[in-house]
C-alpha cells in the first residue's frame, strides 16, 4: 500500500510561488507514481487531493462528478496531481484511488488555518479577522474522519480507479466557527 500525502499545501505560498507549487505537487506526485509502478505486488495507491480542484461551486454538496473549475494554483496543481494518477490508472493498471478532502482540522494542523488563527487571535484578547462578512462556508473533516476514509480507499476492492470526496458533510459558515472559538476561549 502507498498513500501520497505529501505536497506543497498552502494556497497563499501557492499564489505566491506557483512554480515551486506545481514542481512540489505534480513533479512529486510524478516520481512516486513513477516509484510505484515499479513495485511488483503493491495493491492500492492513495492520492490525496482537495477540494480546491472544484473552485467555486454554486450548488452544494459538491459531488465527485462535478466539474474541476480550479480558480487558484494550488486547486490547478491538484487538479494536474489527480489527472496523472488516473492517466497512470488507464496506461499501467496502477490501483489508484483519489480523494479529494475538505479542510482538515485536527491535532497538528497548519497554524496559517482559519481555526488556529481565530484561536489565537482570541488567546491573546485580539479582534478576529474575517474576510467578508462570514457567511461564507467551508466542511471542516476531523483528520480522524480523514484516516478512516483512507484505510477504506486501501482495503476496498472496488476503489481502484476512482475519486472520493471527504468531509463531515457539515458546512459550517466563517462567522460561526469565529463565534464557536470566541466561546472556547472566553475571549470576548
Amino acid at each position: 500500500y502507498l498513500v501520497h500525502c505529501a505536497s506543497q499545501g498552502d494556497v497563499p505560498l501557492a499564489l505566491s510561488a506557483p512554480a515551486f507549487t506545481v514542481s512540489q505537487n505534480v513533479d512529486g506526485t510524478l516520481a512516486v507514481l513513477e516509484a510505484a509502478k515499479r513495485h511488483d505486488g503493491l495493491i492500492k495507491v492513495v492520492v490525496q487531493s482537495s477540494e480546491e480542484v472544484y473552485g467555486f461551486q454554486p450548488r452544494l454538496p459538491i459531488r465527485e462528478d462535478q466539474s474541476l473549475n480550479p480558480t487558484n494554483c494550488y486547486g490547478a496543481s491538484k487538479a494536474a496531481q489527480e489527472l496523472l494518477a488516473m492517466a497512470y490508472h488507464h496506461s499501467f493498471r496502477l490501483p489508484v484511488v483519489v480523494l479529494r478532502s475538505s479542510t482538515i482540522i485536527g491535532p497538528g494542523m497548519r497554524r496559517s488555518q482559519v481555526i488556529p488563527i481565530f484561536l489565537e487571535q482570541a488567546l491573546k484578547g485580539e479582534p478576529l479577522t474575517i474576510q467578508g462578512d462570514g457567511s461564507q462556508t467551508r466542511d471542516f473533516n476531523p483528520v480522524d474522519n480523514h484516516v478512516d476514509a483512507i484505510m477504506a480507499a486501501l482495503t476496498t476492492p472496488e476503489s481502484a480507479g476512482r475519486t472520493f470526496n471527504v468531509g463531515s458533510g457539515v458546512e459550517r459558515s466563517i462567522l460561526s466557527v469565529a463565534e464557536e472559538c470566541l466561546r472556547a476561549t472566553g475571549s470576548k
